[in-house]
C-alpha cells in the first residue's frame, strides 16, 4: 500500500517525541526534587554530571523552562493521532478536561514551592504533574480526533446511500 511507510515513520517520529518529554520531566523531577530522591538512595554520580552538563545550555536554569519543553513535546506528539470515529465525544467536556490537566500541571509547582512538606510535597508535586500529564494526554487525544473527525469528509454521500463513485 502506498504512503504505508510514511505513516509508520510518522508514528515512531511522534512516538519518540512523546518518550522525549516523559524522558524531560524525569530529568525535571530529579533536579528539582534531588533532596526526595537523595533519601531514597536514589541518587547517581552519573545523573548528576548529566543534569550539571544540561544545565550549561540553560535548560534547568529555571525549573519551568524544562517543564515547558516536555509540555511541548508531549503536546506535538499529539499532532498525529488516530483513532476510531466515536460519536460520544463531547468538546466542552475535553476542553474542560483539558483546562484542568493544564491547572494540575502547571498548578502543582505552588506544592513545591511551599516548602513545609519537604519531602512529602516533592513527592506530591511528582504525583499532580503526572495526574496533570496523564488527564492532558487523554484529553488533548480525544480533541485531537474530534477535530481529525470533524474536518475529514465522510466516505458517503449525504444521505448516507453509498460509496463513492470513482
Amino acid at each position: 500500500m502506498p504512503g504505508n511507510e510514511n505513516t509508520d515513520a510518522l508514528r515512531k517520529i511522534l512516538e519518540l517525541t512523546r518518550k522525549g518529554g516523559i524522558f524531560m520531566l524525569i530529568l525535571h523531577f530529579y533536579d528539582v526534587c534531588r533532596s526526595f530522591f537523595s533519601t531514597k538512595g536514589w541518587e547517581h554520580f552519573m545523573m548528576d554530571e548529566f543534569i550539571g552538563k544540561l544545565s550549561k545550555t540553560g535548560l534547568y536554569d529555571s525549573p519551568h523552562t524544562a517543564k515547558l519543553l516536555a509540555f511541548v513535546l508531549l503536546m506535538i506528539s499529539l499532532l498525529g493521532i488516530q483513532g476510531k470515529k466515536s460519536v460520544k465525544i463531547r468538546p466542552k467536556a475535553l476542553i474542560v478536561l483539558f483546562l484542568l490537566g493544564l491547572i494540575v500541571y502547571w498548578g502543582s509547582m505552588i506544592v513545591l514551592d511551599s516548602g513545609s512538606f519537604l519531602y512529602s510535597g516533592e513527592a506530591a508535586y511528582m504525583f499532580l504533574v503526572g495526574v496533570g500529564v496523564l488527564v492532558l494526554l487523554f484529553s488533548a487525544t480525544m480533541l485531537s480526533r474530534y477535530i481529525r473527525d470533524y474536518f475529514e469528509p465522510d466516505i458517503f454521500n449525504k444521505i448516507n446511500e453509498a460509496f463513492p463513485q470513482e
